[in-house]
């Protein structure tokens, strides 16, 4: 994709493979929050991966075992079961409940005695779906043009 599309080079210097935990847990809230204000986010997405794929089939993402794997599954999972109507198993549904679990993990984790930091949420995160950051990347570097930059500080 990148090949048939202009990327800056300072975006490339912020691409989710190069970050380290931390800076991709601050890519991801960043991120998250930059598509969260938008209305219509999810359907833009559904167009932009049409066009992405352009016919190929899209990925699915079977969400409830990924999170079954994580060593936190107990508040991963209970964030999936308070709104698991919402989440498809597909690409927009791992950005949304992503999303979720980056708002509203505190507060389950709190239930389930575990103390986790910021990097570790993400690393857990990545661990269950490893292509979400880069989903994520290039949806806001490559169609909405963000500068991948404002989301790493």
């Amino acid at each position: 994709m990148a090949s048939r599309d202009k990327v800056k080079f300072d975006n490339l210097l912020h691409h989710p493979l190069l970050l380290d935990s931390f800076e991709r847990a601050n890519f991801a809230v960043a991120g998250f929050e930059r598509i969260g204000i938008e209305t219509g986010w999810m359907e833009d997405y559904r167009s932009y991966e049409k066009i992405k794929y352009e016919g190929e089939r899209k990925r699915n993402i079977n969400i409830r075992n990924s999170i079954q794997s994580s060593k936190q599954h107990v508040a991963f999972n209970s964030i999936y079961e308070r709104d698991k109507y919402i989440y498809q198993d597909n690409v927009v549904g791992v950005l949304n409940y992503t999303r979720n679990v980056l708002n509203h993990i505190g507060q389950h984790l709190t239930k389930t005695h575990d103390d986790l930091e910021s990097q570790e949420i993400e690393e857990a995160l990545t661990a269950m779906f490893p292509e979400s950051l880069i989903d994520l990347y290039e949806f806001l570097v490559i169609h909405k043009n963000v500068n991948a930059g404002e989301c790493t500080n």
